[in-house]
């Protein structure tokens, strides 16, 4: 078995139910702007909470890297074309969960990264707030 199918499984995405991965990305659609509306608010309460205390690399730099990757990231997502057939759909349909599930990984293990180095660098308001 390989890793992708073995994780799949994992997160509740069935291969042989289209039906089921076509209705998890309807509703993740529609969940995905308030999601990252919120993901976009921290990240600029965090650095701007913390702009006086840790280093410009931290406070401006990185949160403009992670908000730019994460708004090409939810624009790919939702640009899915409509003038193919059905099977291909599902297909693409499939791949994109498969994408957001190893994004949703890379995401949060960076998100991670950046928060205990903020927390290392900042003072004890910055630190309250992580």
């Amino acid at each position: 078995m390989y890793p992708v199918a073995y994780f799949s499984r994992l997160f509740g995405l069935e291969h042989k139910n289209p039906v089921l991965y076509v209705a998890q990305y309807k509703a993740l659609v529609k969940q995905m702007p308030l999601m990252y509306l919120l993901f976009f608010a921290l990240i600029l309460t965090i650095s701007h909470t913390s702009m006086n205390s840790a280093p410009v690399a931290l406070t401006v730099i990185f949160p403009v890297l992670l908000l730019g990757v994460s708004i090409l990231f939810f624009y790919w997502f939702l640009a899915l074309p409509k003038g193919i057939r059905a099977v291909q759909n599902n297909r693409k349909v499939l791949n994109r969960l498969h994408v957001i599930i190893w994004c949703s990984g890379a995401f949060g293990a960076t998100y991670s990264v950046w928060a205990v180095l903020l927390f290392q660098a900042g003072d004890a308001e910055v630190r309250g707030m992580l």
